[in-house]
């Protein structure tokens, strides 16, 4: 785990709370994965597209990233398991390098995995969430079953007063880069239409303008590891691409099921770690900051 990152995730959230901690609640459209319990109207289905600018890698070459999300929530459960709520959803990332930037990368890393939560709720308001992430995280060209991954979260939501709750938890990836993502902030309820995420490794500041309309800014630490065995020819195992984001977005709703969102951002802090050396490259290759731009659809069917 790299301190530096930590660190300056810390210093991100601090200054988003800095910012929208000024005088409604609205659900925007979200990319995550790993959701903190107390999310309400998550969409059946989501997908998105997004697209990084071409980037220099340190002294190699350049890439640009496409990116694809998609999510299936195809069953939820109620009162089951010591009392919880269980939800299960199909999860497919996929990043595409549109060049091999010099460093010989893969065409494509990718995430197919099924993401399940249980979720329990006490008397004093608390919520306690465990979520499970079993999957393949290979080049999706080149499957390989053999290699199952499992990241485990467990988030606990205190309320500490009327509107205002804490937030905290860990998510242990065995075999990845980072074994242990922290989960710690604070979600407050500004008003009816004004909602704050305040986290890591995700913020989110959503403003509801009306029934249709709503806006978003938010931040974002991500940092996933994928494999690499027989798809790059050398000894090197696996990727790991870590960047975070700052983005604006909106959202619109065209029905009760079916809402479109738009966001345009800033990555930064980025890199690509190896697992080892290879062919004369570092393990370790930092990234240009660059625009990206993303776009989605999620719905209720």
């Amino acid at each position: 785990m790299r301190k530096g990152s930590i660190l300056m995730a810390m210093v991100l959230v601090a200054v988003l709370v800095v910012y929208t901690v000024q005088p409604v609640q609205g659900q925007e459209f979200s990319h995550r994965a790993c959701r903190v319990p107390g999310d309400v109207n998550i969409p059946i289905c989501a997908f998105s597209f997004g697209y990084v600018a071409e980037s220099q890698f340190d002294k190699y070459g350049e890439s640009a990233f496409l990116e694809v999300d998609a999510n299936w929530a195809f069953a939820y459960f109620w009162n089951v398991l010591a009392g919880g709520n269980v939800d299960l959803n199909a999860r497919y990332t996929s990043i595409m390098f549109m060049d091999s930037a010099g460093l010989n990368l893969p065409g494509q890393a990718a995430i197919l995995a099924l993401n399940a939560g249980w979720t329990r709720h006490y008397a004093d308001g608390t919520e306690l969430q465990v979520r499970i992430v079993p999957g393949i995280y290979p080049d999706i060209g080149e499957i390989d079953f053999d290699v199952l991954l499992m990241p485990v979260s467990c988030v606990v939501v205190k309320p500490l007063m009327r509107g205002l709750s804490g937030i905290g938890g860990l998510e242990v990836r065995p075999a990845f880069e980072m074994k242990v993502m922290p989960i710690i902030g604070v979600r407050w309820l500004i008003s009816d239409s004004m909602r704050l995420d305040a986290c890591i490794p995700e913020s989110r500041f959503v403003y509801l303008v009306d029934s249709r309309w709503r806006g978003y800014a938010g931040f974002d630490w991500r940092n996933t590891s994928f494999d690499l065995r027989g798809k790059i020819p050398d000894e090197r195992e696996q990727i790991t691409v870590e960047d975070f984001r700052l983005y604006g977005g909106v959202a619109y709703r065209t029905s009760e099921q079916v809402q479109f969102a738009a966001e345009l951002g800033t990555a930064f802090g980025r890199s690509v770690q190896f697992d080892e050396k290879a062919g004369g490259m570092d393990d370790n290759v930092d990234v240009d900051p660059q625009i990206f731009v993303r776009f989605g659809v999620s719905s209720g069917f």
